[in-house]
């Protein structure tokens, strides 16, 4: 039997986020969510996740910001930003900052579960 992965995904767009949790729920994964980015650092303080997908923007703070405060906690969990800007600047400090992956919104379902599951293979080379 295979491990199962859980998957935090933080974004402040309730309807994305539920969406997106149905899609990698389907794909087999344990998913917990966060609208806020302050509520996200919490989670997974308490209980760190395999993978994060987290919006750029959120009303609180950034995906870097949570990024930044999970590192210096010592979470190193790979992370894929989600943005609904394009923005060639942000995108590599992103990747300069550690970002496993970049995905502009809309995310299409089979975009984001490739993703992930690349990120899980990438860290965890099969049946971690």
């Amino acid at each position: 039997m295979h491990r199962l992965f859980s998957i935090l995904l933080a974004d402040d767009n309730r309807a994305w986020r539920l969406d997106a949790a149905r899609w990698l729920e389907e794909s087999g994964y344990i998913v917990v969510d966060a609208e806020t980015g302050r509520e996200a650092v919490e989670k997974a303080l308490a209980h760190p996740p395999d993978v994060s997908v987290l919006d750029m923007y959120m009303p609180d703070m950034t995906g870097l910001d949570i990024l930044r405060m999970w590192r210096n906690e010592g979470l190193q969990a790979p992370c894929i930003l989600v943005s609904g800007e394009a923005d060639q600047e942000i995108r590599l400090k992103a990747l300069e900052e550690g970002v496993f992956s970049f995905l502009q919104k809309p995310v299409p379902s089979d975009l984001l579960k490739f993703t992930v599951e690349r990120a899980i293979r990438t860290f965890f080379r099969e049946g971690g």
